[in-house]
């Protein structure tokens, strides 16, 4: 999370050495974070925070007693509602959004874009769903697995 947090665009491409690292994680944190950010975009602070949150509560059900503890079971359908919150989330955010807040990528990131982008010249025709099912139908789609995914990710 702390990577993400402090991502600076900067970092990998200016200086690429492990030196001169803006991130608070070093050069580690520094492409973990452009990783993830060029993948997902803003969504991937989504997964982040639900990572960290179910993570530390596995971790903290073992030292205080009033909290309900986690098996793994439960622990890995949590993360892995996250992670498909985190791909749904992407594909939106490539549908609604023209431009990414870090105007190196695209909106949604390189999966959202692929999964889901719009027609353009550059792409004629969309994304794979909206290729298939056009915008609308594409929405509706990743509007459904954003709320199954949401449902695993917190037993709401």
């Amino acid at each position: 999370m702390s990577s993400l947090l402090s991502f600076h665009a900067a970092d990998l491409r200016a200086h690429p050495s492990p030196k001169h690292a803006a991130n608070l994680c070093g050069w580690g944190g520094a492409w973990i974070a452009d990783a993830l950010i060029s993948f997902l975009d803003w969504p991937a602070f989504v997964l982040a925070a639900f990572v960290t949150f179910w993570c530390g509560w596995w971790a903290l059900c073992r030292h205080w007693k009033g909290m309900k503890p986690l098996d793994g079971q439960t622990l890995a359908m949590r993360l892995t509602g996250a992670v498909f919150l985190a791909l749904s989330l992407s594909g939106i955010a490539a549908l609604a959004f023209a431009h990414s807040p870090w105007s190196e990528f695209p909106s949604g990131g390189s999966f959202g874009h692929f999964l889901a982008a719009k027609p353009a010249r550059h792409l004629p025709q969309g994304g794979l769903l909206t290729a298939m099912l056009n915008p609308w139908g594409a929405f509706l789609v990743l509007a459904l697995v954003l709320l199954l995914s949401g449902t695993l990710a917190t037993d709401l």
